[in-house]
């Protein structure tokens, strides 16, 4: 398969991962230990949002290069698993007033989640470089990757910067 194709599929892995996840939270019922490891604890005042926007991108670059790719859909399910009741939380939130719990949460899945899928898309795409590099087949330079999760890190700080100005 060439290089170029394998993006579109990491995406679609990491994407259709968290839509699952989303759709199987009512039959899962509570969310594994794992899962909640992957999002911030809503109710702890000790995390620092834009310490938490970075990082979690971060962890989630390095995470899917496990199993060269392959762990990208894990993480993407285990997340969307985890985001799944911050998502009913705020629509039930949105109904009624307009707290500032509702904006924190808004922002974690209308910024965090996305960058963290993007994240795993784009660690499973530099382990696929790896294992071709370590076949010793021509790959495409990474530097569109670094340069992509450069991107991805910056407005991570950005949004975790707005969600601590907000509360």
């Amino acid at each position: 398969m060439r290089v170029e194709r394998l993006r579109y599929l990491f995406l679609f892995l990491v994407v259709l991962g968290w839509v699952l996840a989303i759709f199987c939270y009512r039959r899962v019922g509570e969310v594994p230990e794992i899962s909640k490891d992957l999002t911030i604890p809503v109710t702890s005042p000790s995390w620092k949002p834009p310490v938490y926007f970075v990082l979690s991108a971060l962890a989630a670059f390095f995470l899917s290069q496990i199993g060269f790719g392959v762990a990208a859909g894990l993480f993407s399910f285990l997340r969307g698993l985890a985001d799944a009741p911050l998502l009913m939380d705020l629509a039930r939130l949105m109904n009624l007033t307009v707290p500032e719990a509702a904006v924190f949460k808004a922002l974690v899945l209308t910024v965090n989640s996305p960058l963290f899928l993007w994240s795993l898309v784009l660690g499973a795409e530099r382990s696929v470089y790896l294992l071709q590099r370590l076949r010793g087949m021509p790959v495409p330079s990474s530097e569109r990757i670094f340069r992509e999760f450069l991107v991805v890190l910056v407005v991570s700080l950005i949004g975790g910067l707005a969600c601590s100005l907000t509360s």
